[in-house]
């Protein structure tokens, strides 16, 4: 249990606490990591304190942010999604939280949601390929497999040796041609 925060000091201990116990078990691009009972209690603790600095600063969108790395890292999809909104609704101006908010909604099988944020993201970084990439991915989970290959063949014009583009590209072919099935979620792209 955390207790309320009364001082900024107090926000920002919280909030480096927060940050300590989550970082290590974010998912990131190369990293996946194992959650153990005792990840799943550091984690929750994170989630506490970052849940403590939005009582006392409701406008700290990077505690909304870290709260969905955390339940992204528990596998909780829902919280997640819900989280990276709370972040987005206060921070569209940062691509990292609309490509984390398009990627949960990929989760939950949101494609036309994913792709609005996708395209928000781009309009925020347009010289950025990654988010083309994205929002290739969110094409595919809405069935849209042209606009899907339009967005990584964008992607891969920006930089053709991107091998997470060039990943994207292959599925995206795969799936317009029918020799693999249209995914329902993001993780139906990883098998």
């Amino acid at each position: 249990e955390v207790p309320p925060i009364t001082t900024d000091d107090e926000h920002n201990a919280v909030y480096e606490k927060g940050n300590k116990l989550i970082s290590p078990y974010m998912r990131l691009l190369d990293r996946d990591a194992k959650v153990t009972e005792e990840t799943k209690r550091k984690l929750l603790h994170g989630i506490e304190c970052h849940r403590a600095v939005i009582e006392y600063n409701p406008r700290n969108w990077a505690s909304y942010w870290m709260i969905g790395k955390a339940y992204q890292a528990l596998g909780d999809s829902q919280n997640a999604n819900a989280a990276f909104k709370g972040a987005y609704h206060i921070q569209k101006e940062n691509p990292d939280v609309a490509r984390e908010l398009a990627s949960s909604y990929m989760e939950l099988g949101m494609g036309d949601e994913a792709a609005a944020v996708a395209k928000h993201a781009i309009a925020v970084d347009p010289d950025d390929a990654g988010l083309y990439a994205n929002l290739a991915l969110a094409y595919l989970i809405a069935g849209k497999n042209d606009l899907a290959i339009e967005s990584i063949d964008k992607s891969l014009e920006m930089n053709p040796k991107d091998q997470i583009s060039l990943a994207v590209k292959k599925v995206t072919e795969e799936v317009a041609s029918g020799v693999r099935a249209k995914p329902k979620t993001i993780r139906d792209l990883e098998k």
